[in-house]
């Protein structure tokens, strides 16, 4: 055998070997990762006493809602957002901002039944309200040029004492 057949073989060898190991390697993380993460529908009851948390949040114009919330929104000088749920369900409560939008929702792969949640929430200004899913808004004091209102999906909407031109 010549010798650049004996070092191709050996080069190849060494490709193999090294892409077993990188296989190896990744399906422990890809392991790992899917831990991690809930089936996709896995399911969580609403089950033990309803419980009152405060999310520290701001800056937000907008509110964005699925899956069934109660959300009440009032005029304020401060951002203070409250959530009400049964003590399960704060665990797979996604509370958080994006963009100048507040998200109210639930961690992705999770559908959740019998949670009863429920937000306060006050803000200084109210640009855009977006529900889907079943969600109650009420909101009540705000004035200004333009409200941006997106309902689908069985949402309600009811807003008292305040004026958009």
């Amino acid at each position: 055998m010549r010798t650049s057949n004996k070092i191709l073989i050996i080069l190849a060898a060494v490709i193999l070997v090294g892409l077993i190991i990188l296989a190896a390697s990744f399906r422990g993380f890809a392991g790992r990762v899917m831990k991690d993460a809930p089936p996709e529908g896995t399911g969580v009851t609403g089950s033990g006493a309803r419980v009152e948390r405060t999310y520290e949040v701001e800056d937000f114009t907008g509110i964005e809602s699925s899956g069934g919330w109660e959300v009440v929104v009032t005029q304020g000088n401060r951002y203070e957002v409250k959530v009400t749920a049964p003590e399960n369900i704060h665990d797979v409560l996604r509370i958080s901002r994006k963009g100048d939008n507040l998200v109210l929702g639930f961690e992705p792969g999770y559908t959740v039944s019998n949670a009863r949640t429920s937000a306060v929430i006050y803000m200084p200004e109210l640009r855009r309200l977006s529900g889907t899913g079943g969600t109650a808004f009420t909101f009540n004091g705000f004035s200004g040029e333009r409200l941006d209102i997106e309902i689908a999906g069985g949402a309600t909407l009811h807003g008292t004492g305040g004026r958009y031109d």
